[in-house]
């Protein structure tokens, strides 16, 4: 989770930089980077301890249970025949859905029609809030969508990869094994210097757009 944001952090600033060069307010761009770090979480929310599914509960806990079709497990205590003490049933675990749908993780949310999905979901409502925001939703519906990309990108970095269909998991260059000592040095040598050059960057690059 926390190597996901930090690559947000970069992609959320170069898209409010290309936001600014269309046109979009500097206050929509400056708005729009904290929500595009936070949704390269987005993708996570297929997994009940992800860091997505608990960062505002119960809210993103809700949300999660929905996406992996409402599930609810239970265990059946034992049950002992008192006449001749035998065990019929010793903590038998069932697990039911309450919805016909169940995500599996690092599959449906993490292909790039969620992406979009999520932008759109997400994104779309912001068009009843008064402007700057309203009229410029589709800039946070992009944000967003960039932001789940970006949790694609960082996902086929590590071993696991992602889905490909009959051709196994794909993968990107040279792979890492997650929470591994490579990841961290990644994280914390390249990818957070990064982050703190782009936002900075990004700041005086949508300030400086924004001038006449």
């Amino acid at each position: 989770g926390t190597t996901h944001l930090t690559t947000g952090v970069t992609s959320a600033a170069a898209t409010a930089t290309g936001l600014a060069a269309l046109g979009v307010p500097p206050a929509v761009c400056v708005l729009a980077m904290p929500l595009g770090a936070y949704s390269t979480l987005f993708p996570d929310w297929d997994h009940h301890g992800s860091r997505i599914t608990w960062s505002l509960p119960p809210l993103s806990n809700f949300v999660s249970w929905v996406l992996r079709g409402a599930p609810f497990g239970f265990t059946l205590p034992p049950i002992v025949v008192p006449v001749v003490g035998w065990v019929l049933f010793r903590g038998w675990a069932f697990r039911v859905r309450f919805l016909p749908w169940h995500v599996r993780h690092r599959y449906e949310t993490h292909t790039k029609t969620a992406a979009v999905l999520f932008g759109l979901v997400l994104g779309l409502p912001l068009w009843w809030l008064p402007a700057p925001i309203g009229p410029y939703w589709w800039a946070f519906a992009i944000a967003i969508t960039v932001g789940c990309l970006t949790h694609r990108w960082g996902d086929m970095r590590t071993t696991d990869g992602l889905p490909n269909g009959r051709h196994g998991y794909r993968t990107i260059g040279r792979t890492f094994d997650v929470g591994s000592d490579h990841e961290y040095w990644l994280r914390d040598i390249i990818y957070r210097p990064c982050a703190i050059v782009s936002t900075v960057a990004a700041l005086f690059l949508v300030s400086w757009l924004a001038t006449p």
